[in-house]
């Protein structure tokens, strides 16, 4: 799958060709936003869309400084974010299934490791 990256207002989309359950294919884009417009930037948020109907199909909320990437296969996207814990802080990489946006795997990521 050859996928195309574009920012828009603060935002990352992919697009994604994915069959659906009738054989034809359905378009869908995963949005990362980055909450600029909402005055914040800890409202960071993953948004699956299908394009045909402009439904949004999920929504996962992360956090704050969040990165992205695709897997070679785009049936996962990782996201490495920073949450807000209490008083403090804490990094966390979170593994995501494209289709549905399903948490596949999360863990800690010391913030000692640089960006």
């Amino acid at each position: 799958m050859n996928l195309k990256f574009v920012v828009v207002a603060g935002a990352l989309a992919v697009p994604a060709l994915l069959p659906s359950a009738m054989g034809a294919a359905t378009h869908r884009v995963i949005v990362l936003d980055t909450g600029q417009e909402k005055g914040g930037s800890d409202n960071h948020r993953l948004l699956l869309f299908k394009i045909e109907s402009n439904t949004v199909l999920a929504e996962v909320r992360l956090g704050r400084q969040t990165s992205i990437a695709v897997s070679p296969a785009g049936d996962r996207v990782a996201a490495l974010t920073v949450q807000r814990v209490g008083n403090g802080f804490e990094q966390r990489l979170n593994i995501y299934g494209t289709r549905d946006l399903k948490l596949v795997k999360s863990g800690l990521v010391s913030a000692e490791i640089p960006r």
